[in-house]
């Protein structure tokens, strides 16, 4: 039956009716508070032996676990104790055996040394012997050649002094022959130095009726040569300052008198002042290849853009040689911006020439070259699209064509070696 505790406010108070089979009965009043009380109280004995159990069986597991690993450690170690006992026994089985194989082998090899050892003494023996039979034969054959040596100088000795008697007598008789001789040959000699001296006259008078005929062609062929040079002069552009016969003054005078061929020296030198022009000019090509791109407006091959070229440019190889055009100083050589590897000769008379993108460079500022010198490579150092020589020629410090001179590529085989 459940009522409320008059004593205290809201709390409940059970109370617990118990009947005996005689029929007596027992009241108990059991409040909330306490029922909450046992069984909290139960429920920490319950879990205090759920604990107990717990450690309890597992420490027997762990025991019996453990008992377990020790059994097989044990078994473990005992099957590793067997090996071990017969890797011993192997061990020593084996090294029994290797003694026994050491002690074969040594006495064999003591039985080959002392065999070796028998034979060396042999053969020592022997070499001694042939050497003692060599030394009487060299000995006896020393004696022999002796012998003959002292013979044949004996028998030459004889022979040189019955030769010395037998020259004596020729170079007697050599002596009275020639002396007649001598007369003969003198006379014979004054007949012929007259001879000569009438030879040599008409040979002189006939050598000068040939120079003056060699002369005559060679101031003809001087006359053409100096007509042709002086047309290419003209074609290039290139004039002669006071050349001979060119130099005119005032208040002069006098008859005309037309040029004798005699007069070969004026022409000489006329010659002289054209081939010394010619060699400061620079004529053929500095790479025996066809020009990729001429001297003037074109577009640029980088940038597209119009733009002006001040040389011309010479398609070719890479290490294709490079050759001067004409003899001068070398002003530059070396890196030059977008030119890239860069060389630049001085030919005198106000001509210049460049030479640009080469793969490499022979000469150094300062030098001297001579036409047809190789002073570099062709290459594509610098500003370039391709393997190229980009070539120009300067007139007083002012880019001009290169065309006219490029062609005239024979005259660099004419005045190349001058």
């Amino acid at each position: 039956m459940r009522e409320k505790d008059p004593g205290k406010t809201g709390r409940k108070i059970y109370h617990v009716i118990v009947t005996s089979n005689d029929g007596t009965t027992t009241t108990f009043q059991v409040s909330t508070r306490k029922i909450l009380l046992a069984l909290a109280l139960l429920a920490g004995c319950f879990g205090f032996l759920l604990i107990v159990s717990h450690l309890t069986i597992g420490a027997q597991l762990n025991e019996r676990l453990t008992a377990r690993k020790i059994s097989a450690l044990r078994t473990e170690l005992a099957e590793r104790k067997a090996q071990a006992h017969e890797y011993r026994d192997r061990t020593a089985l084996l090294e029994k055996r290797l003694l026994t194989e050491q002690d074969v082998l040594r006495k064999e090899y003591e039985a080959q040394l002392t065999d070796q050892l028998t034979t060396i003494d042999i053969l020592e023996k022997q070499r001694v012997a042939e050497i003692g039979e060599l030394t009487a034969e060299h000995k006896q054959m020393l004696a022999a050649h002796q012998r003959e040596y002292e013979t044949a100088l004996s028998d030459r000795e004889e022979l040189i002094v019955s030769l010395q008697a037998q020259h004596r007598q020729e170079l007697e008789g050599l002596r009275t022959s020639h002396a007649v001789k001598l007369e003969e040959l003198h006379e014979i000699h004054e007949l012929t130095l007259a001879n000569q001296r009438l030879r040599s006259d008409l040979e002189n008078t006939t050598l000068r009726l040939a120079n003056l005929e060699l002369l005559n062609t060679a101031v003809k062929d001087l006359n053409e040569r100096s007509a042709l040079i002086e047309s290419v002069m003209e074609r290039v552009g290139v004039k002669i300052v006071n050349p001979i016969g060119a130099e005119q003054v005032e208040n002069i005078g006098g008859p005309f008198v037309p040029m004798q061929i005699d007069n070969y020296q004026e022409v000489l030198e006329k010659t002289a002042d054209y081939v010394q022009a010619l060699q400061a000019l620079p004529l053929g090509k500095p790479v025996n290849t066809k020009i990729s791109s001429p001297y003037g407006p074109r577009k640029d091959p980088i940038n597209g853009k119009m733009g002006f070229h001040e040389g011309v440019d010479f398609k070719g190889r890479q290490g294709d040689k490079i050759r001067t055009t004409a003899g001068g100083t070398v002003v530059k050589a070396g890196k030059n911006g977008s030119y890239g590897n860069y060389i630049e000769i001085d030919h005198g008379n106000g001509y210049h020439t460049a030479y640009a993108h080469l793969h490499s460079i022979f000469v150094k500022k300062g030098e001297f070259v001579r036409r047809g010198d190789t002073i570099g490579e062709l290459g594509r150092s610098g500003r370039t699209t391709g393997a190229h020589l980009h070539y120009e020629v300067l007139l007083n410090g002012k880019h001009i064509n290169p065309y006219e001179l490029v062609k005239i590529a024979t005259l660099t085989h004419t005045f190349g070696a001058q």
